[in-house]
């Protein structure tokens, strides 16, 4: 949110801001527009990201003097919509929310709970690689559920550091009709390509 401290319509322009306009290369629309000077205000900042209102057909118009309507707040531990498998990358705080606030994070935690997969764990202080895999009753979500609860999952060399430095992705989705054994393969098979045994915390 923006305090407006003052205002100037675009017949009063300085000449100093004409030239600011051309030397930086802005729009040259800006000449023939009016200007707001502007203090930012931390009163909403609560609400960033998750306070969403109905904006009205004049979109394109950031300056409005109406009400307008809100339609929704979303929980504090709100992560944003689930996109998709490929673009997971969680920090361990982030992943912490994601289990904390269900309601909010309903589209990550369907999509991660419905499928099997193989994931990766970096820690991003030393940049070593811990490769896993989920399989059995709600996936990915679950055993990603456990790391957010204990912050190792029960690693034996995932004890030994700070979760706090933990980056979660996904490499590969697999179905949940694979066996445990099919899944197990996969994970073996990342652990071969990404050296995770001899230069990463697989310990097994």
């Amino acid at each position: 949110m923006w305090d407006i401290l003052g205002y100037l319509d675009k017949n009063s322009l300085t000449k100093e801001l004409h030239d600011a306009i051309d030397s930086n290369s802005f729009p040259k629309h800006w000449h023939e527009s009016s200007w707001y000077d502007l203090k930012y205000n931390p009163a909403l900042d609560e609400l960033s990201e998750r306070l969403i209102i109905e904006w009205g057909k004049s979109t394109i118009s950031w300056v409005q003097k109406r009400d307008k309507k809100i339609l929704e707040i979303k929980g504090a531990n709100y992560l944003g919509d689930f996109e998709s498998y490929d673009s997971v990358q969680l920090n361990y705080n982030q992943l912490k929310q994601l289990t904390k606030e269900g309601i909010s994070n309903i589209t990550w935690i369907k999509a991660l709970s419905s499928v099997n997969g193989i994931y990766l764990i970096k820690d991003k202080s030393t940049g070593r690689l811990y490769v896993g895999s989920a399989y059995g009753d709600n996936g990915i979500y679950s055993r990603w559920h456990n790391y957010a609860n204990t912050g190792h999952g029960g690693n034996k060399e995932l004890r030994k550091l700070n979760p706090v430095n933990f980056e979660f992705s996904i490499l590969e989705i697999l179905s949940p009709t694979l066996s445990a054994d099919e899944v197990i393969s996969r994970e073996n098979r990342w652990k071969v390509k990404l050296g995770t045994r001899e230069f990463g915390l697989n310990a097994n």
